[in-house]
């Protein structure tokens, strides 16, 4: 970052200019000046970097690229450039001029623009193909012991399914970050190479069921559910990174299949 704030700093400085590179180089003020615009497109930098990582932390691995995208243009493309343009006011008037007064917005504003959207596009197909992976943590679970404390939806049948599942049978598969995931009943993750539609039509239906297009889930895994007007979040008996949502269009089949009766009110 500081090597290409620097280089963007004296391309911002030579713009224009019609001296040679070597001459370039010894012209009045120019270092300092290479500095100063260096250390704004440093911190417009720093700022895009940061909105690329909160828009990895928030929509990365949950099918809402397009949010993510408007996320990125909004914070990353707009706000820069406001905070570019007074950052670049500051400047001028601390050297004695009024922006409206100088060449920047005929000379310097097209190739600001145009390095914020680089530096947003670079930041972005980064985060966008990187795979983060989860931190494992071992657990160690003595069978029939359960270290987890159900609430009230857990039932004390299905407890005891849970003490005697073979801690190898998967317990869930989920979506992250493009790539298929599967859990035992241990928390442990291992990569599988199938894709859901496929992995559901070799699961029994009565044990799991398919909440979305980004998960299915054993029903021994369910620890607690969290209703809401339109869909339902569920909690597993171990930790998730991702959230587990079941959609609206979902919610009766899921309560029907975890319940046995759809009628049957929620907690």
């Amino acid at each position: 970052m500081c090597c290409v704030s620097l280089a963007a700093g004296f391309f911002i400085v030579t713009h224009g200019r019609q001296e040679k590179l070597f001459e370039l180089f010894e012209l009045q003020g120019i270092w300092s000046s290479t500095l100063y615009s260096g250390l704004i497109a440093f911190l417009l930098l720093l700022m895009v970097y940061a909105v690329s990582f909160l828009g990895n932390a928030r929509y990365a691995g949950q099918g809402r690229n397009g949010r993510w995208f408007v996320f990125q243009l909004v914070y990353g493309v707009l706000l820069t450039l406001v905070l570019e343009l007074v950052l670049a006011s500051l400047l001028f008037w601390i050297q004695g001029h009024w922006i409206l007064e100088t060449a920047f917005f005929d000379k310097l504003f097209l190739p600001a623009v145009l390095f914020v959207l680089l530096a947003n596009a670079c930041y972005l197909l980064f985060f966008m193909q990187q795979v983060r992976h989860e931190i494992q943590i071992e657990v160690q679970v003595k069978v029939p012991v359960i270290r987890y404390v159900p609430v009230s939806l857990v039932m004390p049948e299905k407890v005891e399914a849970v003490a005697a599942a073979e801690v190898s049978e998967p317990a869930l598969f989920y979506i992250h970050n493009g790539e298929v995931w599967k859990k035992n009943f241990q928390g442990e993750r291992k990569h599988w190479p199938k894709s859901l539609k496929k992995t559901m039509a070799g699961l029994d239906p009565k044990l799991y069921f398919k909440c979305s297009r980004q998960w299915i889930v054993h029903r021994n895994a369910v620890a607690s559910i969290h209703t809401s007007d339109r869909n339902i979040k569920v909690r597993c008996i171990f930790s998730v990174r991702v959230l587990l949502m079941v959609p609206r269009r979902n919610v009766q089949a899921f309560k029907l299949w975890l319940y046995g009766d759809e009628d049957l009110p929620l907690p």
